[in-house]
């Protein structure tokens, strides 16, 4: 990766024209290499005083006006509180050197923060200037990845980019510009937020690029008034009377999620969702599970597009268990009386009738035998109104 880096003298003497006029100005700006970064407490690392510095705190050399890195290793604190962004090994840091916090006492203690990790190659994933000779396998420092892939974004006018190491990014805009595909002239100004997680694959990561949400391999885009062209994994809306439009369709406010998985977990209470319109799931299997009970209302419940989409005059619908039973119940009654009526049937000159007497006896059997299978079947898992 760095073989390809470019204008590498002429950027490293400009870094050090600026070291070295700063530092005869007076002023306090500095820049310095990055040789190590405390991230835990697993090792030592002191200052010259033998004090534990803070996690987060780098050790650096200074620069001369050549850009030479001179000197021992010093320590440096990390400038700013709630956003942070570490360097990594051979990465140069601009340095500043501020009141310690015991100004109240000491106004002349000083201590030294690093802030900005200047941008020698233009590449999101680092921008480090080893030494010549240098360990391939350690120049980055250990743990972390050379990633030969990693695109910087296109900016577009007035745009705020935040750009991870690995490919993660967050822009903040609304401008349109020609490589924006999301702003034309009727929602320029409007604003937009895109998170991404994991870019296109390219060839190299000198090139820039935009955003992808069917590429990227994670994307929450929250939107004003913008069509996202997000290209669904599945289509099927059979349920719908009239379908709802698809991302590529649809322009306005919304927020659109794409992952390769998306779990929700409510740790705590519920998950809750709530639509004006409606909710659309579709998937090849849609699976619903209750610990306690799967209730669902509405004031009609098709099951099937046809249940929908039939006349009502020939629209199926469900049967209700106990007046099916208690139907069946009174129909059974009577074909037991009527079977034991014929059981003892005699005919009009006297004596029995032999073949009468017999089906007697088949129907209050297969009476019996009916209301044991009545019995089992009613569910007693589902319930309707």
């Amino acid at each position: 990766m760095l073989g390809s880096n470019y204008g590498l003298s002429s950027q490293v003497a400009s870094i050090a024209g600026s070291t070295g006029t700063a530092a005869s100005s007076g002023n306090s700006v500095q820049y310095g290499k990055v040789v190590d970064v405390k991230l835990d407490e697993s090792r030592p690392f002191l200052d010259a005083s033998g004090n534990e510095l803070p996690i987060g705190t780098i050790k650096y050399i200074p620069l001369d006006f050549k850009g030479d890195s001179r000197g021992e290793p010093k320590p440096a604190l990390p400038f700013s509180l709630g956003i942070k962004q570490l360097p990594v090994v051979n990465e140069i840091v601009s340095l500043y050197e501020t009141p310690t916090s015991d100004i109240q006492s000491n106004v002349s203690d000083k201590a030294v923060y690093y802030k900005d990790i200047v941008n020698l190659w233009g590449s999101p994933n680092h921008n480090a200037l080893p030494d010549p000779g240098y360990n391939k396998s350690k120049y980055l420092g250990l743990g972390f990845q050379e990633l030969n892939d990693i695109n910087p974004l296109y900016p577009f006018p007035g745009d705020i980019l935040i750009e991870g190491r690995q490919g993660q990014s967050i822009r903040i805009g609304g401008s349109t510009a020609p490589l924006n595909t999301l702003v034309d002239k009727l929602n320029n100004g409007l604003p937009y937020l895109l998170i991404s997680n994991g870019q296109i694959k390219t060839t190299s990561g000198v090139d820039y690029i935009v955003e992808d949400i069917n590429k990227d391999a994670n994307s929450l885009y929250f939107v004003s008034n913008h069509k996202v062209p997000l290209i669904p994994v599945n289509t099927k809306r059979d349920s719908y009377n009239t379908p709802p439009k698809t991302p590529e369709q649809y322009k306005g406010n919304q927020v659109l999620l794409n992952a390769g998985r998306v779990f929700i977990n409510a740790k705590e209470e519920s998950v809750l969702i709530s639509a004006k319109d409606s909710v659309g799931l579709n998937a090849n299997t849609v699976n619903l599970d209750g610990t306690e009970y799967l209730c669902l209302d509405a004031k009609e419940i098709y099951l099937g597009t046809k249940a929908r989409t039939s006349p009502k005059g020939v629209r199926e619908p469900a049967v209700l268990g106990n007046q099916l039973d208690n139907f069946l119940s009174i129909m059974l009654d009577t074909l037991q009386n009527i079977g034991q009526a014929m059981k003892t049937a005699e005919a009009q000159t006297g004596g029995p009738i032999a073949s009468l007497n017999t089906e007697g006896y088949c129907v209050t059997d297969t009476c019996d035998v009916l209301r044991r299978l009545v019995s089992q079947m009613k569910s007693t898992k589902i319930f309707i109104e």
